[in-house]
């Protein structure tokens, strides 16, 4: 008996240093229920593993190297929870901020961070992240830099560069951080080209236009600035930081078609206005007709043009891509500004804020010298795209009232279509109002968007596609048998779009010849009316007078 006792105490005494060497073993079960399809214990091996820290890392690292994206991303997740315990997979983690997966990348940098100074040999990557295509994994890249400190004085160079560009108030952290600096104290960013002004200019995958227009509204800055990619362009001036004008190389309606598009003119009182806009000699502009006559009050005007400078503005902050560069320049108070639809100019300039979904800081740019009045600044001097004016807009509604039981007139704006007028919607509450409401995305597949992409009429039954079925029930009444989609064609795509269906009472569409016909011509009066603004600008540079 005493020797049996002598055996069980002996082997009790063993168990726990049985239990520590069998431990390490459980690494392996653990790694194959963090990749299981079951969420509770794959959540608990993870807490165990990143409990177990070091000895786990070797094959929790491994896993990024795994041709499975969630493998990789459920190994970045889980060394992200051991911190600076899990340090020798800083070679793993810095290789994955090349991978094609946005999260992975994004993971895997929060995971550098999460190690603050043990992450020091993937300042390299971290470096080349900050030039990621993806803005939260620049965020992150910067971040990361910064937990490491001065081991990243490597990325003092590129971080500068980029805070002369523009506000990156991380970046001026993580640069405080690395440099030992307290926090909030002042920056010296050294100084590019001497004194001369200093230009704005860099790539929107970097930063976003809502930042850059916040940063020249919070500066107060005037000037132009000016987008471009491949297929389209931009033009915003701001006058001490109030933005006063704004194109795109979308179709533009004039301010006679936006109003009668709102419903804040009829179409007598527009003509009226527009007659005696061409017999003045004066030159003047259509709206100060419509307030003088009492047509329109100053502050309905004032509001329509904010509202058209918004939709401008919104196109362009879709935009994920391209170029930009802000120049500084003298804006008139009053009077023209050089623009190419002065009508279209709102006196005072709109308020960034009520326009901008997001907020960009402070930055140091250095002040504009002193401009001659002579030299002011000729904006937009070049017209951007035909003008959808207020003759053109009453010219194709009428000529549809004929042929036409209800329709819209749209006009192509950037990635989507938005009505400027209307048909056959009298018995609506507020037809204007109904109108206003559309805008539909050329991305979606649709009857619309399939004459746009193919430039031909599209007639027939409407799909059930999303964008169709949202159409009809912005447009209401009974579903119709029949659509119509006619585009309009110009030198650089489609303009304007008009459609047309059978409802209410679902009687056959006839010809669409007349509105074809009453297309073209609407667009071949636009385009030669750019080309003799584009003449006159020609010959006002050339100095020719009449």
């Amino acid at each position: 008996m005493r020797k049996t006792r002598m055996f069980l105490a002996v082997g009790l005494a063993l168990l726990p240093a049985c239990r520590a060497r069998e431990k390490p073993l459980d690494v392996d079960q653990l790694v194959q229920q963090l990749r299981g399809g079951d969420p509770q214990k794959s959540g608990a091996a993870r807490l165990e593993l990143i409990r177990l820290g070091e000895p786990a890392v070797p094959a929790v690292s491994a896993l990024l190297r795994s041709d499975q994206p969630a493998d990789r991303l459920t190994a970045a997740n889980t060394l992200w929870g051991m911190g600076a315990r899990a340090r020798a997979a800083v070679p793993e983690l810095s290789a994955a901020l090349d991978d094609s997966d946005t999260n992975l990348r994004l993971t895997s940098t929060m995971a550098l961070q999460s190690m603050g100074e043990a992450a020091e040999g993937a300042v390299p990557a971290l470096i080349k992240a900050l030039g990621d295509r993806d803005n939260s994994v620049r965020q992150a890249a910067v971040k990361a830099l910064g937990a490491i400190g001065p081991g990243a004085r490597a990325a003092l160079p590129t971080l500068t560069r980029a805070l002369r560009r523009s506000s990156w108030p991380e970046a001026e952290e993580t640069v405080r951080k690395i440099r030992r600096l307290e926090p909030g104290a002042r920056i010296d960013l050294g100084s590019e080209g001497g004194n001369r002004p200093m230009s704005l200019a860099g790539r929107l995958e970097e930063v976003e236009l809502p930042e850059i227009l916040h940063f020249l509204s919070l500066n107060n800055r005037t000037g132009k600035l000016t987008l471009t990619r491949r297929d389209a362009r931009g033009t915003v001036v701001v006058r001490r930081g109030r933005i006063v004008y704004a194109a795109s190389s979308s179709i533009r309606e004039a301010l006679g078609s936006i109003l009668l598009s709102r419903g804040l003119v009829s179409q007598a009182q527009l003509q009226a206005a527009l007659e005696s806009q061409h017999q003045a000699a004066d030159g003047r502009k259509l709206g100060a007709i419509l307030v003088e006559t009492r047509v329109i009050g100053e502050e309905a005007l004032r509001e329509a043009l904010t509202q058209q400078i918004g939709l401008v503005v919104q196109e362009l902050c879709r935009w994920r891509s391209g170029y930009f560069k802000f120049e500084i320049a003298t804006v008139a108070a009053s009077g023209d500004i050089g623009v190419d639809a002065e009508d279209l100019v709102v006196p005072g300039g709109v308020a960034t804020e009520r326009i901008l979904l997001e907020a960009l800081t402070r930055a140091e740019i250095d002040e504009p010298v002193e401009l001659s009045s002579a030299t002011a600044l000729e904006i937009a001097a070049s017209p951007f795209a035909p003008s959808l004016g207020g003759e053109v807009t009453m010219s194709l509604l009428q000529q549809a009232q004929a042929v036409v039981q209800r329709g819209l007139l749209l006009v192509v704006r950037g990635d989507e279509v938005q009505a400027a007028g209307h048909l056959g919607f009298e018995q609506a509450p507020d037809p204007d109002a109904l109108a206003r409401s559309i805008r539909l995305p050329l991305g979606e597949p649709s009857m619309i968007a399939e004459a746009v992409e193919r430039r031909e009429t599209r007639r027939g039954p409407l799909d059930s596609a999303a964008a169709n079925e949202r159409l009809l029930a912005l447009l209401g009444g009974p579903r119709p048998t029949e659509a119509l989609v006619v585009p309009m064609l110009l030198r650089e795509g489609v303009g304007l779009v008009f459609y047309e269906d059978n409802a209410p009472d679902l009687q056959p569409l006839g010809d669409p010849g007349e509105l074809e016909w009453a297309l073209l011509a609407a667009g071949l009066a636009m385009e030669r009316a750019l080309l003799d603004r584009r003449l006159a600008d020609f010959e006002s540079a050339r100095g020719y007078r009449p």
